[in-house]
């Protein structure tokens, strides 16, 4: 959804919308569910910006000295966004009024010589990249993963298309297992190839836990999504 500002020009008894040319306008991202992953915005100024003005928020985060370069009148700039700057899949985002999980909200503003402030704003959807506890073939989408100590289980890492290059991800560790046999607590980084959408590791349970290990899966352009479970007790 984008929200722009029109004028209004009366003649007479007669009213016109009149079409104010922004000073600042979002190219990327569109609106909607991304399919691919989102790791730029590019905004574009209008020959009326006023340098200095522009204002850019992600989500209730400022985001402005993210876009190069300094914006001028005529030009566009880009912003290379990177997590932490899109939250957790399951975070209820309410800056953009509806409360939905996985909902990211651009606005950007600034002013013209012309026709004084203006903004724009786009709502849009990064795909997500989740862990879930490991099948023969199939996907299982369970995303609960209790292990017992000295136990070790197949876990995938999941997208929902496969990447058009190779998909670096970071799996972040926890103290009360391995992951891939690295140390206790250590994340590790996997790669799904171009002719899948999953890769798969190992979680072995370490230290016997009242609360629930959780580990993260990182990948720059894709909403994060957390897995984990309890650390039983060893039969």
């Amino acid at each position: 959804m984008r929200n722009h500002f029109f004028g209004w020009l009366s003649v007479g008894t007669t009213f016109f919308v009149v079409g104010c040319a922004l000073p600042v306008k979002i190219e990327q991202p569109t609106a909607g569910d991304q399919a691919r992953p989102v790791r730029t915005f590019v905004v574009r100024f209008d020959k009326a910006f006023v340098p200095g003005s522009f204002d850019a928020d992600l989500s209730g985060t400022n985001i402005t000295n993210l876009f190069k370069p300094t914006p001028v009148p005529d030009n566009v700039s880009t912003a290379s966004i990177e997590f932490p700057q899109f939250m957790d899949f399951n975070y209820m985002n309410t800056v953009n009024g509806d409360g939905q999980p996985n909902r990211q909200l651009l606005r950007v503003s600034a002013k013209s010589s012309s026709n004084n402030s203006c903004c724009d704003s786009v709502n849009f959807s990064p795909p997500r990249i989740s862990i879930y506890r490991g099948g023969p073939s199939a996907v299982t989408y369970i995303s609960d993963m209790p292990v017992r100590e000295r136990q070790t289980i197949d876990a995938t890492v999941w997208v929902k298309d496969a990447p058009l290059e190779p998909l670096t991800v970071r799996v972040t560790g926890h103290p009360s297992v391995s992951l891939n046999d690295q140390p206790a607590g250590q994340s590790i980084t996997l790669v799904i190839p171009t002719n899948d959408n999953r890769v798969d590791f190992k979680i072995r349970g370490i230290v016997l836990s009242g609360e629930a290990y959780r580990i993260r899966a990182i990948a720059t352009g894709y909403s994060s999504t957390v897995a984990g479970g309890l650390v039983l007790q060893a039969q």
